[in-house]
Protein backbone atom coordinates (compact mmCIF):
# COMPACT_ATOMS: atom_id res chain seq x y z
CA UNK A 1 0.00 0.00 0.00
CA UNK A 2 1.01 3.18 -0.93
CA UNK A 3 1.12 6.31 1.35
CA UNK A 4 0.17 9.56 0.08
CA UNK A 5 0.57 13.15 1.13
CA UNK A 6 -1.79 15.78 0.24
CA UNK A 7 -1.22 19.11 0.54
CA UNK A 8 -3.95 21.60 0.84
CA UNK A 9 -5.55 24.80 2.66
CA UNK A 10 -7.70 24.56 5.49
CA UNK A 11 -10.71 26.28 3.18
CA UNK A 12 -9.76 23.42 0.86
CA UNK A 13 -10.71 20.96 3.33
CA UNK A 14 -14.04 19.28 1.69
CA UNK A 15 -12.40 18.90 -1.07
CA UNK A 16 -9.19 17.77 -0.57
CA UNK A 17 -11.11 14.99 1.64
CA UNK A 18 -13.57 13.95 -1.58
CA UNK A 19 -10.29 13.47 -3.08
CA UNK A 20 -8.72 11.36 -0.81
CA UNK A 21 -11.79 9.18 -0.31
CA UNK A 22 -12.04 8.92 -4.14
CA UNK A 23 -8.53 7.48 -4.48
CA UNK A 24 -9.01 4.98 -1.22
CA UNK A 25 -11.97 3.18 -2.76
CA UNK A 26 -10.23 2.79 -6.22
CA UNK A 27 -6.64 2.24 -5.19
CA UNK A 28 -4.59 1.08 -2.87
CA UNK A 29 -3.15 4.26 -1.48
CA UNK A 30 -3.35 5.67 2.16
CA UNK A 31 -3.30 9.45 2.70
CA UNK A 32 -2.11 11.58 5.69
CA UNK A 33 -4.73 13.67 5.16
CA UNK A 34 -5.03 15.71 8.31
CA UNK A 35 -0.61 16.26 8.60
CA UNK A 36 -0.65 18.13 5.01
CA UNK A 37 -3.57 21.30 6.17
CA UNK A 38 -1.71 24.65 5.73
CA UNK A 39 -3.62 27.68 7.14
CA UNK A 40 -1.74 30.20 4.38
CA UNK A 41 -0.12 29.86 0.98
CA UNK A 42 3.38 30.93 2.54
CA UNK A 43 3.80 27.22 4.19
CA UNK A 44 2.87 25.26 1.27
CA UNK A 45 6.59 24.30 -0.19
CA UNK A 46 7.28 24.04 3.16
CA UNK A 47 4.59 21.65 3.94
CA UNK A 48 5.44 19.96 0.73
CA UNK A 49 8.63 19.18 1.97
CA UNK A 50 7.74 17.47 4.83
CA UNK A 51 5.45 14.71 2.82
CA UNK A 52 8.93 13.38 1.40
CA UNK A 53 7.96 11.31 4.26
CA UNK A 54 5.07 9.32 1.92
CA UNK A 55 5.53 7.70 -1.41
CA UNK A 56 3.49 10.14 -3.31
CA UNK A 57 3.42 13.59 -2.42
CA UNK A 58 -0.23 15.29 -4.17
CA UNK A 59 -0.70 18.94 -3.80
CA UNK A 60 -3.61 20.94 -4.00
CA UNK A 61 -3.58 24.41 -5.22
CA UNK A 62 -5.90 27.21 -4.90
CA UNK A 63 -6.95 30.99 -4.09
CA UNK A 64 -6.13 29.82 -0.38
CA UNK A 65 -3.20 27.62 -0.98
CA UNK A 66 -0.92 28.98 -3.70
CA UNK A 67 1.15 31.61 -3.12
CA UNK A 68 1.16 35.00 -4.78
CA UNK A 69 4.94 35.28 -5.64
CA UNK A 70 6.74 32.03 -6.60
CA UNK A 71 10.51 32.02 -5.94
CA UNK A 72 12.12 29.50 -8.31
CA UNK A 73 14.89 28.94 -6.34
CA UNK A 74 12.90 27.75 -3.25
CA UNK A 75 9.97 26.00 -4.75
CA UNK A 76 12.02 23.99 -7.56
CA UNK A 77 14.26 21.80 -4.88
CA UNK A 78 11.19 21.04 -3.39
CA UNK A 79 8.62 20.17 -5.82
CA UNK A 80 11.38 18.87 -8.82
CA UNK A 81 15.11 17.96 -6.89
CA UNK A 82 14.43 16.54 -4.24
CA UNK A 83 11.88 14.53 -4.91
CA UNK A 84 13.30 13.19 -7.64
CA UNK A 85 16.37 12.21 -6.20
CA UNK A 86 14.60 10.23 -3.57
CA UNK A 87 12.05 8.59 -6.12
CA UNK A 88 8.90 10.50 -4.68
CA UNK A 89 6.44 11.42 -7.05
CA UNK A 90 4.81 14.78 -7.26
CA UNK A 91 1.58 15.61 -8.55
CA UNK A 92 0.01 18.92 -9.05
CA UNK A 93 -3.87 19.54 -8.53
CA UNK A 94 -5.62 23.10 -9.64
CA UNK A 95 -8.90 23.49 -7.51
CA UNK A 96 -9.60 26.78 -9.15
CA UNK A 97 -7.72 29.47 -10.92
CA UNK A 98 -4.60 30.60 -9.36
CA UNK A 99 -1.04 31.74 -10.05
CA UNK A 100 1.40 29.10 -10.12
CA UNK A 101 4.54 28.50 -12.19
CA UNK A 102 3.50 27.29 -16.09
CA UNK A 103 6.33 24.58 -15.51
CA UNK A 104 4.65 22.68 -13.09
CA UNK A 105 2.05 22.04 -15.70
CA UNK A 106 4.67 19.97 -18.11
CA UNK A 107 4.55 16.85 -15.51
CA UNK A 108 1.72 15.31 -13.59
CA UNK A 109 -0.59 17.79 -13.84
CA UNK A 110 -4.52 17.55 -13.02
CA UNK A 111 -6.91 20.27 -13.31
CA UNK A 112 -10.40 19.65 -11.71
CA UNK A 113 -11.53 22.47 -13.58
CA UNK A 114 -11.67 19.91 -16.55
CA UNK A 115 -14.43 17.93 -14.61
CA UNK A 116 -14.05 16.83 -10.88
CA UNK A 117 -14.65 13.36 -11.74
CA UNK A 118 -12.84 12.76 -15.09
CA UNK A 119 -9.85 14.18 -12.97
CA UNK A 120 -10.03 12.23 -9.68
CA UNK A 121 -10.16 8.99 -12.23
CA UNK A 122 -6.84 10.46 -14.08
CA UNK A 123 -5.08 10.67 -10.93
CA UNK A 124 -6.32 7.33 -9.67
CA UNK A 125 -4.82 5.58 -13.08
CA UNK A 126 -1.96 7.59 -12.33
CA UNK A 127 -1.64 6.45 -8.75
CA UNK A 128 -2.13 2.92 -10.55
CA UNK A 129 0.19 2.92 -13.24
CA UNK A 130 3.58 3.57 -10.37
CA UNK A 131 3.84 0.05 -10.14
CA UNK A 132 4.98 -1.31 -13.48
CA UNK A 133 4.59 -0.33 -16.92
CA UNK A 134 1.09 -0.90 -18.30
CA UNK A 135 -0.04 -2.40 -21.63
CA UNK A 136 -3.33 -3.24 -22.75
CA UNK A 137 -4.03 -6.85 -21.17
CA UNK A 138 -3.60 -9.94 -22.83
CA UNK A 139 -6.20 -12.93 -22.93
CA UNK A 140 -9.46 -10.25 -23.73
CA UNK A 141 -11.40 -12.14 -26.79
CA UNK A 142 -11.96 -10.55 -29.97
CA UNK A 143 -15.49 -9.74 -29.57
CA UNK A 144 -16.99 -6.49 -30.68
CA UNK A 145 -17.61 -3.85 -28.50
CA UNK A 146 -21.03 -2.89 -27.46
CA UNK A 147 -22.43 0.79 -27.07
CA UNK A 148 -24.33 1.28 -24.10
CA UNK A 149 -24.01 3.72 -20.85
CA UNK A 150 -21.04 2.86 -19.93
CA UNK A 151 -21.51 5.90 -16.62
CA UNK A 152 -23.03 3.53 -14.00
CA UNK A 153 -20.30 0.58 -14.75
CA UNK A 154 -17.75 3.10 -14.07
CA UNK A 155 -18.96 3.77 -11.02
CA UNK A 156 -20.02 0.57 -10.07
CA UNK A 157 -16.90 -1.31 -10.59
CA UNK A 158 -13.77 1.53 -11.68
CA UNK A 159 -14.51 3.81 -9.12
CA UNK A 160 -14.62 1.27 -6.21
CA UNK A 161 -15.09 -2.73 -5.58
CA UNK A 162 -18.05 -3.95 -6.78
CA UNK A 163 -19.27 -6.79 -9.02
CA UNK A 164 -22.10 -6.86 -12.16
CA UNK A 165 -23.59 -8.75 -14.61
CA UNK A 166 -22.91 -7.87 -18.38
CA UNK A 167 -22.74 -8.90 -21.95
CA UNK A 168 -19.40 -9.58 -23.57
CA UNK A 169 -20.00 -7.32 -25.65
CA UNK A 170 -20.17 -4.64 -23.07
CA UNK A 171 -17.65 -6.30 -21.08
CA UNK A 172 -14.95 -5.60 -23.65
CA UNK A 173 -16.37 -1.82 -23.66
CA UNK A 174 -16.07 -1.52 -20.23
CA UNK A 175 -12.42 -2.73 -20.36
CA UNK A 176 -11.22 -0.50 -22.96
CA UNK A 177 -12.45 2.42 -21.15
CA UNK A 178 -11.63 1.58 -17.75
CA UNK A 179 -8.37 -1.21 -18.11
CA UNK A 180 -5.80 1.63 -16.17
CA UNK A 181 -8.26 1.36 -12.92
CA UNK A 182 -7.24 -1.66 -12.54
CA UNK A 183 -3.68 -3.55 -11.22
CA UNK A 184 -4.77 -6.58 -13.73
CA UNK A 185 -7.40 -7.71 -15.80
CA UNK A 186 -8.13 -11.43 -16.07
CA UNK A 187 -10.52 -13.24 -18.31
CA UNK A 188 -11.41 -16.32 -16.80
CA UNK A 189 -13.55 -18.86 -19.43
CA UNK A 190 -15.50 -20.89 -16.73
CA UNK A 191 -18.32 -22.57 -18.81
CA UNK A 192 -18.89 -26.21 -17.97
CA UNK A 193 -16.09 -26.51 -15.95
CA UNK A 194 -15.66 -27.45 -12.35
CA UNK A 195 -15.69 -25.77 -9.43
CA UNK A 196 -12.35 -26.70 -8.49
CA UNK A 197 -10.78 -26.12 -11.37
CA UNK A 198 -12.42 -22.34 -11.48
CA UNK A 199 -10.77 -22.02 -8.11
CA UNK A 200 -7.42 -23.20 -9.52
CA UNK A 201 -7.72 -20.97 -12.36
CA UNK A 202 -8.80 -18.09 -10.55
CA UNK A 203 -5.60 -18.49 -8.48
CA UNK A 204 -3.05 -19.18 -10.97
CA UNK A 205 -4.57 -16.04 -12.92
CA UNK A 206 -3.38 -13.76 -9.40
CA UNK A 207 -0.32 -15.83 -8.96
CA UNK A 208 -1.41 -17.16 -5.47
CA UNK A 209 -0.12 -20.16 -4.17
CA UNK A 210 -2.35 -22.47 -3.14
CA UNK A 211 -2.06 -26.08 -1.68
CA UNK A 212 -5.44 -26.35 1.03
CA UNK A 213 -8.30 -27.79 0.85
CA UNK A 214 -11.00 -26.00 -0.83
CA UNK A 215 -12.48 -23.66 1.32
CA UNK A 216 -8.97 -22.60 2.45
CA UNK A 217 -7.73 -21.73 -1.09
CA UNK A 218 -10.86 -19.58 -1.33
CA UNK A 219 -10.37 -18.08 1.79
CA UNK A 220 -6.69 -17.47 0.56
CA UNK A 221 -7.77 -15.54 -2.56
CA UNK A 222 -10.05 -13.59 -0.67
CA UNK A 223 -7.69 -12.50 1.43
CA UNK A 224 -5.25 -11.96 -1.07
CA UNK A 225 -7.70 -9.54 -2.85
CA UNK A 226 -8.08 -7.41 0.39
CA UNK A 227 -4.99 -5.40 -0.76
CA UNK A 228 -5.16 -5.87 -4.32
CA UNK A 229 -7.40 -4.29 -7.23
CA UNK A 230 -7.61 -6.53 -10.04
CA UNK A 231 -10.78 -7.02 -13.00
CA UNK A 232 -12.12 -10.25 -12.81
CA UNK A 233 -14.15 -11.47 -15.81
CA UNK A 234 -16.34 -14.92 -15.27
CA UNK A 235 -17.42 -15.53 -18.86
CA UNK A 236 -20.17 -18.45 -18.91
CA UNK A 237 -20.95 -18.27 -15.28
CA UNK A 238 -24.25 -19.09 -13.55
CA UNK A 239 -25.06 -16.70 -10.51
CA UNK A 240 -24.85 -19.44 -7.75
CA UNK A 241 -21.33 -19.66 -8.95
CA UNK A 242 -20.15 -16.41 -9.63
CA UNK A 243 -21.09 -15.46 -5.67
CA UNK A 244 -19.10 -17.85 -4.29
CA UNK A 245 -16.03 -17.07 -6.80
CA UNK A 246 -15.98 -13.29 -6.79
CA UNK A 247 -13.67 -12.54 -4.11
CA UNK A 248 -14.94 -9.40 -2.84
CA UNK A 249 -11.98 -7.17 -0.87
CA UNK A 250 -10.63 -4.40 -3.69
CA UNK A 251 -11.20 -6.38 -6.69
CA UNK A 252 -14.66 -5.94 -8.89
CA UNK A 253 -16.01 -8.49 -10.85
CA UNK A 254 -18.23 -9.27 -13.65
CA UNK A 255 -20.09 -11.99 -14.20
CA UNK A 256 -21.04 -13.10 -18.25
CA UNK A 257 -23.98 -15.49 -18.36
CA UNK A 258 -23.61 -18.63 -20.19
CA UNK A 259 -25.01 -18.74 -23.37
CA UNK A 260 -27.62 -21.02 -24.52
CA UNK A 261 -26.80 -24.46 -26.65
CA UNK A 262 -28.45 -24.54 -29.89
CA UNK A 263 -29.69 -27.94 -31.44
CA UNK A 264 -28.95 -27.48 -34.58
CA UNK A 265 -25.02 -27.52 -35.33
CA UNK A 266 -23.03 -26.21 -38.31
CA UNK A 267 -23.33 -27.27 -41.82
CA UNK A 268 -19.78 -29.09 -42.46
CA UNK A 269 -17.69 -31.50 -40.65
CA UNK A 270 -15.74 -28.77 -38.37
CA UNK A 271 -18.67 -27.17 -37.39
CA UNK A 272 -19.42 -30.72 -35.73
CA UNK A 273 -15.87 -31.22 -34.62
CA UNK A 274 -16.21 -27.46 -33.16
CA UNK A 275 -19.31 -28.09 -31.26
CA UNK A 276 -17.95 -31.37 -29.64
CA UNK A 277 -14.90 -28.97 -27.81
CA UNK A 278 -15.30 -27.13 -24.58
CA UNK A 279 -17.21 -23.73 -24.44
CA UNK A 280 -14.31 -22.34 -22.73
CA UNK A 281 -11.88 -22.15 -26.07
CA UNK A 282 -10.12 -24.65 -27.71
CA UNK A 283 -7.50 -24.98 -30.47
CA UNK A 284 -7.90 -25.22 -33.92
CA UNK A 285 -5.73 -28.49 -34.13
CA UNK A 286 -7.95 -30.38 -31.90
CA UNK A 287 -11.07 -29.71 -34.23
CA UNK A 288 -9.44 -30.92 -37.23
CA UNK A 289 -7.99 -33.80 -35.64
CA UNK A 290 -11.66 -34.63 -35.01
CA UNK A 291 -13.22 -34.03 -38.01
CA UNK A 292 -10.18 -36.18 -40.04
CA UNK A 293 -9.30 -32.97 -42.22
CA UNK A 294 -7.54 -29.43 -42.67
CA UNK A 295 -9.57 -26.58 -42.38
CA UNK A 296 -10.74 -22.94 -41.35
CA UNK A 297 -14.50 -21.27 -40.10
CA UNK A 298 -14.64 -17.66 -40.76
CA UNK A 299 -14.90 -15.14 -38.01
CA UNK A 300 -18.19 -15.23 -38.06
CA UNK A 301 -18.53 -18.61 -36.82
CA UNK A 302 -15.01 -18.11 -34.27
CA UNK A 303 -14.39 -15.67 -32.05
CA UNK A 304 -10.36 -15.71 -31.18
CA UNK A 305 -9.68 -15.79 -27.15
CA UNK A 306 -5.92 -14.87 -26.71
CA UNK A 307 -2.88 -14.73 -29.02
CA UNK A 308 -2.06 -18.51 -28.65
CA UNK A 309 -4.59 -20.02 -31.01
CA UNK A 310 -7.48 -20.77 -28.60
CA UNK A 311 -11.37 -20.29 -29.90
CA UNK A 312 -14.55 -20.88 -29.61
CA UNK A 313 -17.56 -20.62 -31.22
CA UNK A 314 -19.77 -17.47 -31.80
CA UNK A 315 -23.06 -19.59 -30.94
CA UNK A 316 -22.37 -22.91 -29.46
CA UNK A 317 -24.16 -26.27 -30.23
CA UNK A 318 -25.03 -29.43 -28.69
CA UNK A 319 -22.47 -32.15 -29.54
CA UNK A 320 -23.18 -34.96 -31.38
CA UNK A 321 -22.71 -38.54 -29.73
CA UNK A 322 -20.59 -39.97 -32.51
CA UNK A 323 -17.78 -37.11 -31.96
CA UNK A 324 -17.50 -37.50 -28.42
CA UNK A 325 -15.18 -40.28 -28.36
CA UNK A 326 -13.00 -38.80 -31.51
CA UNK A 327 -12.86 -35.84 -28.94
CA UNK A 328 -11.47 -38.14 -26.36
CA UNK A 329 -8.94 -39.51 -28.19
CA UNK A 330 -7.99 -36.46 -29.50
CA UNK A 331 -7.38 -34.61 -25.81
CA UNK A 332 -5.58 -37.84 -24.84
CA UNK A 333 -3.22 -37.92 -28.29
CA UNK A 334 -2.68 -33.88 -26.79
CA UNK A 335 -1.83 -34.73 -23.18
CA UNK A 336 -0.23 -38.15 -23.35
CA UNK A 337 3.05 -36.11 -23.21
CA UNK A 338 1.94 -32.90 -21.60
CA UNK A 339 5.21 -32.47 -20.17
CA UNK A 340 6.46 -31.32 -23.19
CA UNK A 341 4.38 -28.37 -23.57
CA UNK A 342 3.40 -28.32 -19.71
CA UNK A 343 1.77 -24.08 -20.07
CA UNK A 344 0.14 -25.41 -23.40
CA UNK A 345 -1.98 -27.95 -21.66
CA UNK A 346 -2.62 -25.57 -18.92
CA UNK A 347 -4.35 -23.84 -21.07
CA UNK A 348 -6.41 -26.58 -22.31
CA UNK A 349 -7.30 -27.80 -19.30
CA UNK A 350 -11.10 -27.19 -20.58
CA UNK A 351 -11.24 -29.87 -23.03
CA UNK A 352 -9.36 -32.72 -20.74
CA UNK A 353 -12.23 -32.38 -18.46
CA UNK A 354 -15.03 -32.65 -20.69
CA UNK A 355 -13.19 -35.60 -21.66
CA UNK A 356 -12.90 -37.02 -18.52
CA UNK A 357 -16.30 -36.10 -17.67
CA UNK A 358 -17.97 -37.82 -21.01
CA UNK A 359 -15.71 -40.60 -20.59
CA UNK A 360 -16.80 -41.70 -16.95
CA UNK A 361 -20.14 -41.26 -18.18
CA UNK A 362 -19.99 -43.94 -20.30
CA UNK A 363 -17.56 -45.77 -18.37
CA UNK A 364 -19.63 -49.02 -19.08
CA UNK A 365 -17.84 -49.15 -22.61
CA UNK A 366 -14.54 -50.52 -22.12
CA UNK A 367 -12.28 -48.31 -24.28
CA UNK A 368 -13.95 -44.67 -22.68
CA UNK A 369 -13.08 -46.61 -19.26
CA UNK A 370 -9.83 -46.73 -20.51
CA UNK A 371 -9.19 -43.28 -21.87
CA UNK A 372 -11.20 -42.47 -18.63
CA UNK A 373 -8.33 -43.68 -16.09
CA UNK A 374 -5.26 -42.27 -19.20
CA UNK A 375 -7.12 -38.84 -18.82
CA UNK A 376 -7.68 -38.35 -15.38
CA UNK A 377 -3.59 -39.12 -15.07
CA UNK A 378 -3.10 -36.57 -16.84
CA UNK A 379 -5.04 -34.13 -15.16
CA UNK A 380 -3.61 -35.54 -12.09
CA UNK A 381 -0.36 -35.63 -12.56
CA UNK A 382 -0.42 -31.88 -14.04
CA UNK A 383 -2.28 -30.33 -11.55
CA UNK A 384 -0.31 -31.98 -9.31
CA UNK A 385 3.18 -30.77 -10.68
CA UNK A 386 1.43 -26.98 -10.72
CA UNK A 387 0.54 -27.97 -6.92
CA UNK A 388 -2.93 -27.17 -7.23
CA UNK A 389 -3.51 -30.13 -5.02
CA UNK A 390 -7.57 -29.60 -4.64
CA UNK A 391 -8.05 -30.41 -8.29
CA UNK A 392 -5.59 -33.11 -8.55
CA UNK A 393 -7.79 -34.97 -5.55
CA UNK A 394 -10.66 -34.14 -7.22
CA UNK A 395 -9.13 -35.98 -10.89
CA UNK A 396 -8.38 -39.45 -8.80
CA UNK A 397 -11.18 -39.40 -6.20
CA UNK A 398 -13.72 -38.91 -8.80
CA UNK A 399 -11.96 -41.90 -10.71
CA UNK A 400 -12.18 -43.68 -7.85
CA UNK A 401 -15.73 -43.55 -7.01
CA UNK A 402 -16.27 -44.82 -10.81
CA UNK A 403 -13.60 -47.57 -10.18
CA UNK A 404 -15.28 -48.79 -6.88
CA UNK A 405 -18.63 -49.48 -8.97
CA UNK A 406 -17.04 -51.39 -11.55
CA UNK A 407 -15.16 -53.32 -8.97
CA UNK A 408 -11.93 -52.33 -10.82
CA UNK A 409 -9.19 -52.76 -7.76
CA UNK A 410 -5.99 -51.94 -9.50
CA UNK A 411 -7.45 -48.48 -10.40
CA UNK A 412 -9.01 -48.18 -7.01
CA UNK A 413 -5.65 -49.19 -5.50
CA UNK A 414 -3.88 -46.56 -7.78
CA UNK A 415 -6.50 -43.66 -6.83
CA UNK A 416 -5.90 -43.96 -3.15
CA UNK A 417 -2.12 -44.23 -3.53
CA UNK A 418 -2.06 -41.09 -5.50
CA UNK A 419 -4.26 -39.70 -3.08
CA UNK A 420 -2.76 -40.97 0.35
CA UNK A 421 -0.50 -38.24 0.66
CA UNK A 422 -2.36 -35.15 0.04
CA UNK A 423 -4.59 -36.31 2.17
CA UNK A 424 -1.67 -36.31 4.96
CA UNK A 425 -0.90 -32.93 4.03
CA UNK A 426 -4.50 -32.04 4.48
CA UNK A 427 -4.38 -33.76 8.40
CA UNK A 428 -7.40 -36.31 7.20
CA UNK A 429 -6.50 -39.18 8.99
CA UNK A 430 -9.91 -40.21 9.42
CA UNK A 431 -11.04 -39.64 6.28
CA UNK A 432 -8.42 -41.85 5.09
CA UNK A 433 -9.60 -45.10 7.48
CA UNK A 434 -13.14 -44.32 6.67
CA UNK A 435 -12.60 -44.51 2.60
CA UNK A 436 -10.39 -47.64 2.64
CA UNK A 437 -12.73 -49.33 5.01
CA UNK A 438 -15.61 -48.70 2.87
CA UNK A 439 -13.60 -49.75 -0.19
CA UNK A 440 -12.38 -53.15 1.19
CA UNK A 441 -16.02 -53.77 2.06
CA UNK A 442 -17.46 -52.87 -1.41
CA UNK A 443 -14.79 -54.70 -3.02
CA UNK A 444 -15.04 -57.43 -1.17
CA UNK A 445 -18.88 -57.75 -2.81
CA UNK A 446 -17.21 -58.73 -6.02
Amino acid sequence: MRTVFLCYARQDSPLAHDIAQFLVRGADVRFFIEDGVIDSPAELIEKIREGQTADVILALLSPHSAPVKWIRDYWQPVLFDEPEAAGIPVGIIRAAECNFPALLRRKNFFDLEAGTLATQREIRRWLISMDAVREYPDGIPQIAPEEFDLEPMMQQLADAPGAASATAGETVTFIKSSWKDYESVHWLHCAMRPFVSLVGELAAALKIQTSGELEQNLTQIREACVSRRPLLIFDGITQSLFGQLSPGGRSSSIAIAPEHLRKSVGPTKLHRAAAVCSQAGFRWHLVEEIAGKAGALDNSHLIALNKTGRFRLRKPSLPEEPLVLPHARAVWNRFRCWASDEAGCLEDLPDLELAIDRCLARAFIQETWTLACELSRAAYLLTKKQNRLVEAFHWMDQLSQVAMRKGDRAMLEECTRETRWILEAWNRPLYLAASAEKQDEQLSLF
